[in-house]
């Protein structure tokens, strides 16, 4: 069915700081389904592969990131959402994107969603679509009081930003480059179009804190001179120079959460899509499965009609049958590859971890690609939806 009006709700135009990969999988969906690739491309860094080191230097080997479509893409958070918002607001007569009000309550009737906001007013449509993430409001509408409270995976991730050229990278060294170290993993992704200005993070092992807690954390300084402290020993030229270069007062912080499977992903006309639906563990592809979400979605409803409550429940029903599976696979990968990316090793279980590593590398001729993430095409995927 046609959509004729779609009303975007979000609390400001401006986002977080930070900077995300997109992969082919991801970047197929924003090319043939959204439309805004090229926009994207132009704006970030474009590469084919990630460099695999060890806290010696060592080069275990890449993992390749592109495909005969497409190469990956690294881009800042907020040039990713000005995209993706200057989009919408070139089609004004379909588009309306609404900024600073919240969502308090929803009535889903058999004729249609109403909205009720903390300002008075309310908004009316034919279906609603929870894109709104973990923290997702409308996730507790649609699982009641069974709605589960996202938990902090116990790794933090300290981030911020830098000349590339400041980190005295080696002769041969290309970004980005992932450093396995004792102490956890270094990762540096070039974020620009030129690759002159990159992002940094590593991860850092903390008990939970609230909201409040951790902006005073961040705003301490804290967590970069425990940083500091902690990669002391290492003395990688590129992490030794990256931890020089690092303020105190520059560094950001990421708090990983996830929340478990859940029993449903939709209740009548409202749906679920992205970390709303499934946040998983951190594996560079959380924003991929929104994207991903988003376009089959897309495609399901512009082909059924959604006059019934019926066809909107074969809708959803479908759209959830279809991703269920993809979303488990990734989430088991993730778990599979440690999630968060924190944790130490150290002494021998290091060295046995670091040589393992290399072997395998070896074995698969100093490549590795994954398929079964970056080769999933969106668009070829059924539209059909059962007959109940």
């Amino acid at each position: 069915m046609p959509i004729d009006r779609v009303l975007i709700l979000r609390p400001t135009r401006t986002v977080a700081e930070g900077s995300i990969s997109l992969t082919p999988n991801a970047l197929r969906a924003l090319d043939h389904v959204v439309g805004v690739y090229d926009h994207l491309k132009a704006a970030a860094f474009s590469y084919r592969r990630l460099a695999m080191h060890a806290d010696d230097s060592y080069l275990f080997g890449h993992l390749l990131q592109h495909n005969d479509e497409y190469n990956a893409l690294r881009i800042l958070c907020s040039t990713l959402h000005n995209i993706m918002l200057d989009a919408c607001e070139e089609q004004p007569d379909l588009v309306q994107v609404r900024y600073g009000v919240h969502i308090t309550s929803i009535e889903d009737r058999d004729d249609g969603v109403t909205l009720h906001f903390g300002d008075g007013t309310t908004a009316r449509g034919d279906i609603l679509i929870g894109a709104d993430g973990i923290h997702s409001k409308v996730r507790e509408h649609v699982l009641g009081a069974s709605a589960p409270t996202p938990t902090f995976l116990g790794s933090c991730m300290l981030t911020g930003t830098l000349p590339l050229a400041s980190l005295n990278a080696p002769p041969g060294w290309t970004f980005p480059a992932v450093l396995f170290t004792p102490v956890g993993l270094v990762s540096v992704w070039p974020h620009n179009t030129s690759g002159t200005e990159a992002a940094w993070c590593v991860a850092e092992d903390l008990p939970p804190k609230d909201r409040a807690a951790w902006r005073a954390y961040e705003a301490s300084g804290e967590a970069a001179r425990t940083a500091k402290r902690n990669y002391a020993g290492v003395q990688t030229p590129v992490i030794r120079a990256l931890m020089d270069t690092v303020r105190a007062d520059a560094v950001k912080l990421w708090t990983p959460h996830c929340i478990p499977e859940i029993p449903r992903w939709h209740l009548g006309r409202v749906c679920l899509v992205g970390d709303a639906a499934h946040a998983l563990p951190p594996n560079g592809q959380g924003s991929a499965m929104a994207f991903e979400d988003a376009a089959y979605l897309a495609r399901l409803l512009g082909a059924h009609p959604l006059d019934a409550p019926r066809d909107v429940a074969r809708v959803f029903e479908q759209f959830e049958r279809n991703r269920l599976p993809r979303i488990e696979r990734v989430r088991a990968l993730a778990h599979g590859t440690g999630g968060a990316k924190g944790g130490t090793a150290a002494g021998w279980k290091y060295t046995l971890k670091k040589w393992g590593m290399a072997a395998y590398f070896a074995w698969n001729g100093y490549e590795l690609r994954d398929e079964r993430i970056s080769g999933y095409d969106v668009t070829t995927q059924e539209v059909g939806v059962g007959v109940a």
